[in-house]
Parts: structure tokens; C-alpha cells; sequence
């Protein structure tokens, strides 16, 4: 019997084990290939990262070497003022916005009185730090978004938005008062040193032509300088016609202004 039974039970069938390392390969493979195309992915934005750095890098240098430009191009090395060009661009700008708003602008032209003599007797070096010490005074009068510019030699232009002609010729005498008072205790000392100034305002009464606003404060310089020097002139109808140098100059300084 216990051989009966025991022939009668089927034996167990045999499990089939898997192939481990076939299907360790199957996976590892894509593994690895997931991790060298990650690989190659890191590379590649490193490279872009590295590439975009030294873009900005090249664009930060010509921006410099443009904004340099600029600079030397709109600024007066000895003076630091506005070169003429780049005055008459913003007197433009300025009188435009001022039209636009019903604002005046007040345009102030300037020379420096004796300043050839200062010159011959002292030096060029002299007369430079006459018109450092002039424009630096005309600088600390001013308002951030007033206008300084150098027309050439010792003549010098100002302008300034919301002043009419009373504010404007008080502004302008505190910069000749100044001026007079320093002088003689300057480096070397320039007794004589002053200025001569024309004072022309545009307002909706007037128009905001940028010709005539320069050939009426031209004008009242040469005024002024007719009158005897170290002086200020405000516009004067009268003498809107008048026939002279001072006329005929600022004709051609207006057209230059205006080119």
C-alpha cells in the first residue's frame, strides 16, 4: 500500500527559473543610454550657458565702447559742458516738450569778459581754468535737467525749462556775481574775469523756433556787451531788427543750431 500511494502521487513540477541576466542587461542598457544622453544634454547646456555669457560679456563691451563714443562726441573735454551739436539736439528735444505743455524755455548766452587778456597775460593754462571756473559755477546754479553747453572758445549756452524772463535773468546774475566775486582769488588770480549775458525766452507768445529763440539772446549779448561788459540783457522788441555784428552772428549761430 504505502507503494501504491506513493506511486500514485505525480511528482511536482520543476520550476523554470528565469534568465536574470539576460533581463539585467535588457534593462541596463537603456539606463545607460538615458544616462549618457543626459550627459551629453548637461554638456550641451554648459556649453550654451557659456556661450551666452560671453555674448553678454561682447554686448556689455560695445555698449561701453558706444556709450564712450557718445561721450566723446557730446562733451566738452575741458569743460565737461555739452559740445554744440549736442546742445542743439536736446535744445530740439527740450522745446518741443515745452510746446507740447504750454511750458516756457529760457535760453541764457554767455562770454567771458577779458578772457583773451587773461590769456595773453597768464597763459593758456590760464585761460582754461577760467572756463572750468565759469562752467563750474554756471553748474551748481543749475537743475539737474538744465541744459550746459560750450558753442566754442569762451562763449557758452544755458537753457532752462519753466523759467520766464525775470527768473531767468536773476538765475543769470548770481552765476555773473559769483563769477566776479571768485575771479581774483582763483588759481592764478583773474582780476577782470566776468561775464556778458543775453537772456531770450520761448513761450506760447513768443513760438518756440529755435533760430529765433538764439538770435534774440544773441542779440541782447551783443547788447550787452555794447553797454560796457559784465552785464545781463533780457530780449528787447526793440531792437528785434537790429542790423549789426551781434545780429548777423547770431543769424549764423541760430542756423548752425538749427542744422
Amino acid at each position: 500500500e504505502p507503494a501504491a500511494v506513493a506511486s500514485s502521487v505525480a511528482p511536482a513540477p520543476t520550476a523554470i527559473e528565469p534568465d536574470e541576466p539576460r533581463w539585467a542587461w535588457a534593462l541596463a542598457i537603456p539606463v545607460l543610454l538615458l544616462c549618457w544622453g543626459l550627459v551629453r544634454l548637461g554638456r550641451h547646456v554648459h556649453h550654451l550657458r557659456a556661450e551666452k555669457q560671453q555674448m553678454s560679456a561682447r554686448q556689455r563691451a560695445l555698449e561701453d565702447e558706444h556709450l564712450a563714443l557718445r561721450e566723446r562726441v557730446s562733451v566738452d573735454p575741458l569743460t565737461g559742458a555739452m559740445t554744440r551739436p549736442a546742445f542743439a539736439a536736446e535744445l530740439a528735444t527740450l522745446l518741443s516738450h515745452a510746446e507740447n505743455h504750454g511750458r516756457s524755455v529760457a535760453l541764457l548766452v554767455f562770454d567771458l569778459d577779458n578772457f583773451k587778456a587773461i590769456n595773453d597775460r597768464l597763459g593758456h593754462l590760464a585761460g582754461d581754468e577760467a572756463l572750468r571756473l565759469a562752467t563750474g559755477i554756471a553748474r551748481g546754479k543749475l537743475r539737474s535737467d538744465d541744459l550746459l553747453g560750450r558753442f566754442g572758445g569762451d562763449e557758452f549756452l544755458i537753457a532752462c525749462e519753466g523759467l520766464d524772463q525775470a527768473a531767468a535773468e536773476a538765475l543769470v546774475e548770481q552765476l555773473r556775481f559769483d563769477l566776479v566775486w571768485r575771479a581774483p582769488d582763483a588759481d592764478p588770480p583773474m582780476d577782470g574775469l566776468s561775464l556778458s549775458v543775453g537772456v531770450a525766452v520761448a513761450d506760447l507768445t513768443h513760438g518756440y523756433d529755435a533760430g529765433d529763440l538764439f538770435h534774440r539772446a544773441d542779440s541782447a549779448l551783443y547788447r550787452a556787451k555794447r553797454a560796457g561788459r559784465n552785464r545781463v540783457m533780457g530780449d528787447d522788441p526793440a531792437y528785434a531788427t537790429e542790423v549789426g555784428e551781434g545780429s548777423r552772428r547770431a543769424r549764423q549761430w541760430g542756423d548752425a543750431l538749427t542744422e
